[in-house]
């Protein structure tokens, strides 16, 4: 995965939110949300707010996007 020089500052970051990690993957916050209910990406909870480790972005890319 070839990651965007204006992008990279935001990946070096643990956790993204829900709009940020659909903005990386290219898809709409609906599937994010999906792919987090499946388990296919790690949550991070904190309160209500939901995100998404940049680590499990990245082994969701690797994989090809299956689960």
């Amino acid at each position: 995965m070839q990651i965007l020089p204006d992008r990279k500052a935001a990946l070096e970051r643990l956790v993204l939110d829900v709009r940020a990690a659909a903005r990386e993957l290219s898809v709409s916050t609906r599937t994010v949300h999906r792919l987090l209910k499946r388990g296919d990406l790690a949550t991070f909870r904190c309160g209500r707010r939901v995100g998404v480790s940049v680590a499990s972005l990245r082994a969701f890319v690797a994989r090809g996007g299956a689960a």
